[in-house]
């Protein structure tokens, strides 16, 4: 099996020294009927250099150019021996110059790197191509075949012999018609590999994918016997027409002789006025008389052969009446659709000097005869007829059609007269509207004055009544302000106040540390008392959402104020529609409509400025709200502060006793103003009192650390 791929070409590639090189004479070769040396001696004659060399591919194409341009010129003053359809192919139009352009690269690879044999590379390297130029290489170490060929060639399509430029694809089998849509070159080339026994197999790609496909010798070689079989009934068929022609001219040639008036019609139905004639082939009449010969000369004991020769020349003259009767057939065809043709044709000439001749006076079977005696032929006279009986059904139906459009006429005019009278009183309508339109001119006119007067009013009034909100909002902001400076003030006044307090109460707390460890078993016992503590929380909390509540009552206040706004919009886009509708009406106000137009743009930019204004109204109402709640959580905060400074005064007044009796103590744990705490602290001091002994010292110190233990109890308040 042999690997076929494709390739563009490059300058690289046009290697001439190591090249085999197909001369263009060589694709001309199988056209000449003559032998080999006729085909030289041709091209000596006509001095035609056709075994021409080069140095480079450009010289090469130049000569090979010249080469054609010169054996056109040549076969065209003298043929020769070559095909008579040759002629119609070497035209202008189809000698086109080859170019480097034009070239392609085809490789040939054994299957596994197998080696081509000697037969092979000798099939390659010396059968011609069907193109003009091209390049053979034999590489031994790649194991490679490279043909490498001009697009250029030329080709048998049986009813004429193609010059032209074949296809950019691999084509391997000649099963098609057309040679411009083929790589005919190629197929050419795989057709000596097929006789060789040798199979092909070639990739390609549909879309990204890459498949293989194989084509064996068997199909290719079928594919050119069918060829073959099509190129030689075309030429067959082509004989029998051109036949056919010479005898229907000689029978026209044989009727303008001298014949009666109404004498051709006998001769036209003869259709077959020729005899059947049967034309052996040289080759069959020698191969019957040879077989006569060895009946006759052989042996009376040989009648087994003899009987045998007897058959065959019964047979040998079978086939060829056969093919006698096959050829008239098909040239009695031929005669017939020429006939047909031709009467096609003479059918409309005829038809015309029917009707000259009927214009002029002349009867119609008058006319018909003269027609007869002029073409000579029944089928151009029945299709004549044919036209002049379409002429007699069209006048059926032109009257028809008259009187179909006679009443379409009077309908019409009917139509026509209504029509006027509609039009007269539309066009009383149309004086009436003009003179009411007048009218709605003036009031429209009347209209618009008003409008523009009321909404000069509204402007003014919405402008004054927003500067004065304005106004206010901004005196309102001024107070909050500095109210908000004076608590801020004062504030920072009671922070600076209660630093000096924590910097002596951390001087205590330094101390209240040395016996934090002895409190702390018994202050775990209290963290469920917490709770409490989170109870005030929540309250608090209940506080704010209150404050959220009274909050919300004023963004609604002032959502009310923004649709009071809106709905002055609304107005004012009601007086805008109210002005469309009447330019819509009168398009003879649309200048002074433009005016109004405009107004209402001035007008759009105030609202859009009252708009912003509003807006920055809200934005210092909400900062105001917001100032307002910060008021409120400082004055609760102060009212807080108030009364632990109270409870801090009263506890620090008892603290502060030199003799604290157990009785004090008691009846401050039944204060109920006296935190959880401090109720914690009073009992470990009244427990104290009960442990220690007389010692005045030991007296002392309790009481120094019960202060700091209250002086830090209030600072965890704090």
């Amino acid at each position: 099996m042999i690997i076929v791929k494709k390739a563009n070409t490059s300058l690289e590639d046009f290697n001439l020294n190591g090249s085999i090189i197909q001369n263009p004479y060589k694709a001309f070769m199988p056209y000449w009927k003559g032998d080999t040396s006729s085909f030289f001696e041709y091209m000596k004659s006509n001095e035609l250099e056709y075994n021409f060399r080069a140095e480079n591919i450009f010289e090469l194409n130049k000569k090979c150019n010249e080469f054609l341009s010169n054996l056109s010129n040549t076969i065209k003053k003298n043929i020769g021996q070559f095909d008579p359809r040759i002629i119609n192919s070497l035209g202008q139009r189809n000698l086109v110059d080859v170019t480097e352009n034009d070239y392609l690269k085809i490789t040939f690879q054994k299957e596994n790197n197998l080696p081509f044999s000697d037969e092979e590379i000798q099939t390659f390297l010396n059968n011609p191509s069907r193109s003009f130029l091209d390049l053979r290489q034999y590489s031994a170490e790649k194991n490679e075949l490279t043909l490498i060929y001009n697009r250029r060639g030329i080709y048998d399509e049986g009813s004429r012999i193609a010059v032209l430029k074949s296809k950019d694809t691999l084509t391997f089998r000649e099963n098609f018609k057309d040679a411009k849509d083929n790589n005919f070159i190629l197929s050419g080339f795989v057709y000596e590999f097929a006789n060789l026994g040798e199979d092909f197999k070639y990739s390609f790609f549909v879309g990204e994918d890459e498949r293989e496909n194989i084509i064996t010798a068997e199909e290719i070689l079928n594919a050119k016997d069918e060829r073959l079989d099509r190129n030689e009934a075309i030429i067959t068929q082509k004989a029998a027409q051109d036949i056919a022609s010479s005898e229907i001219r000689k029978e026209k040639q044989e009727r303008r002789q001298s014949l009666g008036y109404d004498s051709t019609s006998g001769e036209i139905l003869a259709e077959a006025s020729t005899e059947i004639r049967i034309n052996p082939v040289k080759e069959n009449i020698e191969t019957i008389n040879e077989n006569i010969n060895n009946s006759i000369n052989s042996n009376q004991n040989n009648s087994i052969n003899n009987s045998n020769n007897v058959n065959k020349t019964k047979e040998a003259l079978e086939q060829m009446v056969e093919q006698a009767i096959d050829f008239y057939e098909q040239k009695e065809i031929e005669k017939m659709r020429i006939r047909l043709n031709n009467a096609r044709t003479d059918a409309k000439l005829a038809y015309e000097d029917m009707m000259y001749k009927i214009r002029n006076g002349s009867s119609a079977l008058e006319a018909l005869n003269f027609a007869k005696q002029k073409y000579s032929e029944e089928h151009t006279i029945n299709m004549a007829s044919a036209f002049l009986s379409k002429d007699i059904l069209e006048v059926d139906i032109k009257n028809n059609e008259i009187t179909t459009l006679r009443s379409k006429i009077s309908e019409l005019d009917n139509n026509n007269t209504l029509l006027n009278e509609e039009i007269t009183k539309r066009e009383q309508a149309i004086t009436s509207l003009k003179s009411t339109m007048q009218q709605k001119v003036n009031e429209i006119n009347l209209l618009k004055e008003k409008h523009e007067e009321d909404l000069i009013a509204v402007t003014n009034a919405l402008k004054e009544e927003a500067l004065k909100q304005v106004a206010e909002y901004e005196n309102k902001l001024e107070g909050i302000q500095s109210s908000f400076r004076e608590i801020i003030a004062k504030k920072d006044e009671e922070l600076a106040q209660q630093d000096e307090a924590i910097f002596k109460f951390n001087a205590l707390n330094e101390n209240l540390n040395l016996r934090l460890s002895d409190v702390e078993e018994k202050a775990d016992k209290l963290i469920k008392q917490n709770g409490i503590l989170e109870q005030s929380n929540l309250n608090f909390k209940e506080q704010v959402e209150k404050l959220e509540k009274e909050n919300s009552i004023i963004k609604n206040n002032n959502l009310e104020l923004e649709k009071k706004i809106n709905e002055l919009i609304k107005q004012n886009g009601i007086l805008e529609q109210s002005n469309l509708n009447f330019k819509e009406q009168v398009e003879k106000l649309e200048k002074e409509n433009s005016i109004i137009k405009n107004n209402n743009l001035e007008f759009e930019k105030t609202n859009s400025e009252l708009v912003k204004k509003v807006e920055d109204f809200v934005k210092l109402n909400k900062n105001y709200t917001d100032v307002k709640k910060d008021d409120e959580k400082v004055k609760k905060y102060d009212e807080k502060v108030k009364k632990d400074d109270e409870k801090v005064k009263k506890y620090d007044a008892i603290s502060d006793k030199e003799n604290v009796s157990q009785e004090d103590l008691l009846n401050m744990l039944s204060n109920e103003e006296i935190s959880n705490r401090q109720k914690l602290e009073i009992i470990q001091q009244i427990d104290i009192m009960k442990a220690i002994d007389s010692n005045g010292q030991i007296l002392e110190d309790k009481k120094e650390d019960k202060k700091n233990d209250n002086v830090r109890s209030f600072k965890r308040q704090q």
